[in-house]
């Protein structure tokens, strides 16, 4: 019997990504985020930026199908490859598509609700100009039932992997509360320079950032093994009693080139 375990991987149906968005609304309605959702009948949580970003998984598997059980979506500046897709999951469930193809006023969410925005804004004209690359890392959410600080790690990691590594994407933003900078910087992560926090829908957020170069020491050989695994396999896995570990189970037999090249004690 194979142990549960735990995979981030890009989502490729439009049947993942309507259990993720209605994990999503799930998620947020019992938190203080829900402020963010907008209430419907429909029970998801899709907005305009899901049309620009990639949507990513966390998927919990063991002897049956994977179950979704988390979800984050990295916003760009322009369609996301899943935004036929997300019209489709839209169109199936009796929201309005063209309330989601109209573009949002600003490109990313931080630059729209952040009132003194200039920083960000010269960020933003600063990457076009370079041809740099610039993204928003949003709407984290884990199903209650397997949140842990060990899993919200895993997934923020993921993403730095892919991200930063993979991609090759210029720079990462993203607003988080002030009870969980700490958590952030340990990976890397700063505040915005002269960016003050600001409140929305009843909650005070940080506006912070992190490139390549900024990955902590002490993770970067995590996040490279990450980034590793994610090439060869378009995923990355989290095995909760075998940590350093991040190839699917077929690719980890004991002894194997594979498990002996991507393992690593953890880092504590």
């Amino acid at each position: 019997m194979k142990k549960p375990y735990f995979y981030f991987s890009e989502v490729q149906s439009a049947g993942q990504l309507r259990q993720l968005f209605k994990l999503r609304y799930r998620t947020y309605q019992s938190s203080r985020l829900r402020g963010f959702l907008e209430e419907n009948k429909h029970e998801m949580d899709l907005d305009g930026y899901d049309l620009r970003s990639r949507h990513f998984g966390l998927f919990e598997a063991g002897e049956g199908a994977a179950d979704p059980v988390g979800h984050l979506r990295v916003i760009q500046d322009h369609d996301g490859p899943n935004r036929e897709r997300v019209l489709r999951v839209a169109r199936e469930t009796g929201f309005d598509p063209a309330m989601l193809e109209q573009a949002p006023s600003e490109p990313f969410p931080l630059i729209l609700f952040h009132k003194d925005d200039r920083v960000l804004q010269h960020l933003y004209r600063g990457c076009r100009e370079r041809g740099a690359s610039l993204v928003e890392a949003s709407r984290l959410c884990i199903a209650a039932p397997v949140a842990s600080p060990e899993l919200m790690a895993f997934v923020m990691h993921s993403a730095m992997a892919i991200y930063l590594l993979v991609l090759g994407c210029d720079y990462a933003m993203m607003a988080c509360s002030p009870n969980h900078t700490p958590f952030y910087r340990i990976a890397g992560w700063r505040k915005f320079p002269n960016v003050p926090p600001f409140d929305i829908h009843g909650v005070r957020l940080i506006p912070m950032m992190i490139t390549r170069t900024q990955i902590a020491a002490p993770l970067a050989p995590t996040v490279e093994l990450m980034a590793q695994a994610y090439r060869e396999t378009g995923r990355i896995c989290f095995y909760p009693h075998s940590r350093g570990h991040f190839l699917p189970p077929d690719e980890q037999e004991p002894g194997s080139l594979k498990a002996d090249q991507f393992a690593m004690p953890p880092i504590e």
